[in-house]
Parts: C-alpha cells; sequence; structure tokens
C-alpha cells in the first residue's frame, strides 16, 4: 500500500515524499490526499490555505483548524472518524 502512494504521490507531484512525523491526524491527511492523487497546492486551493499550511498538517507540525477539517471531510468525501482516527 505504501508503495503505491509513493509513486501516486511521484506521478503527481515529482517530489521527494518527506517522513510523516506527526500523529495520525497528518498521516491521514497525507493518505487520503495521495489517494485522491492531488498535490499540496492543489488540496491547499480547495481549502483556501496555503501549500505551507497543508505541509504543516502533513508533518504535525500545525493542527488544521475546525473549519479546515469540515472541507477536508467534504473534499475526502470521508467522515470524521476516518480523518481524524
Amino acid at each position: 500500500m505504501v508503495a503505491k502512494l509513493l509513486v501516486a504521490f511521484r506521478a503527481v507531484n515529482d517530489a521527494v515524499l518527506q517522513e510523516v512525523d506527526g500523529g495520525s491526524l497528518a498521516i491521514n491527511i497525507r493518505t487520503l490526499r495521495l489517494e485522491k492523487q492531488v498535490t499540496q497546492e492543489t488540496l491547499a486551493r480547495e481549502l483556501f490555505v496555503t501549500r505551507q499550511a497543508v505541509s504543516q498538517w502533513e508533518n504535525g507540525l500545525r493542527d488544521p483548524s475546525i473549519d479546515n477539517l469540515i472541507q477536508m471531510k467534504a473534499f475526502f468525501q470521508v467522515s470524521f472518524d476516518r480523518l481524524l482516527s
């Protein structure tokens, strides 16, 4: 599964995937984004935030706001349980 996600990430962004140091929310955001095959930039545009904000969420440096979580739930079409656990 991880290898498939890495291939999808590289196909979308041609960037090196950094190791995630954050908790499960950080991992879930990155995993959902890679499954949907979108870049951080694309997700950022959809949520009206910067690419750096998405990167910080995925690396566990910051947590998204409640409003951002609601937007991500709709964008990824998943439950809050899937997003947060």
